[in-house]
């Protein structure tokens, strides 16, 4: 009979699988169907979803079947699929991380840095870095010593089927590593000026006659030195920044 323990981590684990499949598919159908979301950012946000996607409706349930129905799928499957898709949704967390740093740090260089060509290159390496890291067990290559594997009872656990070298190389490689660049990358754009900004910054800084950076930014980008003014398509814009950005002192 099962216990209470084991029925309450397999309902878990149904649920999870349903909900993530259910959100992950709306994400990419969102996408896929509307024109206007099918933009630079979204690739990334589309592939996440996708691995996500193949994590809750694959990677989880082969788990419940194994777990189950113990050597019914082979154990190195289990863990070359659940290693594949754990680690392609970290790393596709450090791509949108570093998309989104580029659009605020380098805002008038995003068009040029972030190409459909540079998101391909990116997703590509991210699948083929993965599934040859996950493909390693399958092929013989990172199992634990082969008497520890006749004493793990039939257990299909990354403790008990893995070299004590590939988990560190997992754990450091594609757990803590994804953790330790993207943090400081988002803790970065939760500070860094946005189009709105900070109301007390931008407000500080033009009672001292100085430019927000988003004025400093759009001027440099539209002012026209050799004529004094902006483009008449972007006299809105000039309007508004200029009586900050124009005195000489703050902007040349």
């Amino acid at each position: 009979m099962m216990s209470v323990e084991t029925a309450l981590t397999t309902a878990f684990m149904v649920l999870v699988s349903v909900v993530g499949t259910a959100g992950n598919a709306l994400v990419i159908l969102a996408i896929l169907s509307k024109r206007r979301l099918r933009n630079i950012p979204n690739y990334f946000i589309l592939d996440l979803a996708v691995c996500d996607l193949l994590t809750v409706s694959l990677s989880v349930p082969l788990r419940l079947v194994e777990g189950f129905q113990s050597g019914s799928v082979p154990c190195s499957v289990v863990i070359a699929v659940t290693i594949l898709f754990d680690g392609l949704s970290r790393i596709n967390i450090i791509f949108v991380s570093i998309d989104r740093l580029i659009a605020v740090k380098f805002p008038f260089a995003y068009k040029a840095l972030m190409t459909p060509a540079t998101v391909a290159i990116f997703i590509t390496s991210g699948w083929i870095i993965m599934a040859i890291f996950a493909l390693l067990p399958i092929l013989g290559v990172g199992l634990a010593p082969a008497e520890f594997l006749r004493q793990n009872q039939g257990l299909c656990f990354f403790s008990t089927n893995l070299s004590t070298a590939y988990l560190l190389v997992y754990l450091i490689g594609f757990c803590l590593l994804p953790l330790v660049l993207a943090t400081p990358i988002n803790c970065f754009l939760l500070k860094a000026p946005t189009d709105e900004g900070d109301t007390h910054t931008a407000a500080a800084a033009r009672e001292h006659g100085k430019c927000t950076f988003t004025e400093r930014k759009y001027l440099e980008l539209w002012w026209q030195p050799s004529t004094g003014e902006c483009p008449r398509a972007k006299q809105n814009i000039c309007l508004k920044t200029e009586a900050n950005c124009t005195d000489g002192n703050n902007f040349s």
